[in-house]
């Protein structure tokens, strides 16, 4: 392990790197949770919250304690944090109702369920993730198993690294293979050494309808110096018996993410990026102070 790479060791507890609570819920969290369910309107913000802080503690132990999950980022859907216009513009393309959406990495689906929100149909929508547990977690958080996303929406179990799994995304997008119109990938990139990053987008945009105008977006850990770091987890007994060399991931800047951009797949996107808010100060990661937002459309 080179010297220059930080270590950021990440405690297993939860408790150890997050409040009791999401509260206070800000406008836009309590609408993405009210408007959800009827189950979920008559709720006090108190009630919610004990509700939200059960699912969490079983999100967090599905699979790798990510720090995201632990914090409450689910709380709050990263896609509205766009710039407005790079948010009309995602939202544009899928005006067309054949259109399709996939929520790579999505997690228990809050960004897609934001957008459901924001009239994009449940028939149009397709999540993805490693860990299938967060599928039904997210239709326990958001109580809407029985509603149009959840009777419409797909979800689909996949590894990025895993050819079957990419088929089965695959054809869950338009018939006939013809890919997704808009892809969103929120805190994803990140969780990759460098070396991977071309392969991980490799495979991401070939996903991606080839119509001019379809465009990926999202949001990833960042710094203003792009540079690599050691993210180490413990097991759940709390040993640090971990392959400590394979445990690096890097983060971009926007010289380097529109760089891996252009070597993957030249003059084919128009990428923009630009710094978005810091990490929350609760989060393990907090001495890496900011977040990157993109968007990349298919020139």
């Amino acid at each position: 392990m080179s010297s220059s790479v930080k270590r950021v060791d990440m405690p297993y507890d939860v408790t150890e790197i997050t409040a009791e609570t999401p509260l206070p819920f800000d406008d836009e969290s309590r609408q993405l949770f009210k408007q959800a369910s009827p189950l979920l309107a008559g709720l006090t913000d108190e009630e919610l919250a004990k509700h939200i802080i059960a699912v969490r503690d079983e999100a967090y132990k599905a699979s790798n304690p990510y720090p995201c999950i632990a914090t409450f980022f689910f709380v709050h859907p990263a896609v509205s944090t766009l710039q407005h216009k790079w948010y009309r513009a995602l939202r544009a393309r899928l005006n067309d109702p054949q259109a399709k959406l996939l929520d790579f990495a999505c997690c228990v689906g809050q960004d897609l369920r934001y957008l459901h929100q924001d009239g994009v149909k449940g028939h149009q929508i397709v999540g993805a993730d490693l860990e299938p547990k967060y599928f039904e977690l997210g239709q326990r958080l958001f109580a809407d198993k029985e509603l149009a996303i959840g009777r419409e929406a797909k979800f689909v179990e996949c590894d990025i690294f895993n050819a079957r799994h990419r088929a089965s995304v695959m054809s869950a997008g338009r018939p006939g293979n013809g890919g997704y119109d808009v892809i969103w990938i929120g805190f994803f990139i990140h969780l990759f050494p460098f070396e991977q990053h071309k392969e991980v987008l490799k495979y991401l945009l070939s996903f991606m309808s080839k119509a001019p105008g379809t465009c990926i977006a999202g949001r990833l850990a960042g710094t203003a110096e792009a540079q690599p770091i050691l993210r180490v987890y413990p097991d759940k007994s709390g040993s640090w018996s971990i392959d400590v060399e394979n445990a690096s991931l890097f983060l971009h800047n926007e010289d380097s993410l529109k760089a891996v951009f252009e070597d993957v797949a030249p003059g084919e996107w128009r990428l923009e990026a630009q710094v978005a808010k810091r990490w929350p100060p609760a989060l393990a990661m907090r001495d890496l102070p900011q977040m990157l937002n993109f968007i990349a459309t298919r020139k």
